[in-house]
């Protein structure tokens, strides 16, 4: 999270989608990342990418 406040998107991203697949996480901390994840890709343009982010933790349950 640290390198996504930042704004170093490279390092962040590699690192948060992989916190986002850890099931070992909490809903709320995994929910956190993916819309983390989804902030980046909005600030660089890849609306896709957003878009996948935000539905991927809004079906957290």
């Amino acid at each position: 999270m640290a390198l996504a406040d930042r704004q170093l998107w490279g390092k962040a991203r590699r690192l948060l989608e992989d916190a986002a697949a850890d099931a070992s996480l909490q809903t709320a901390a995994r929910r956190k990342v993916r819309l983390t994840l989804a902030r980046i890709a909005s600030d660089e343009g890849d609306g896709a990418r957003a878009a996948r982010a935000y539905e991927s933790a809004a079906i957290l349950a």
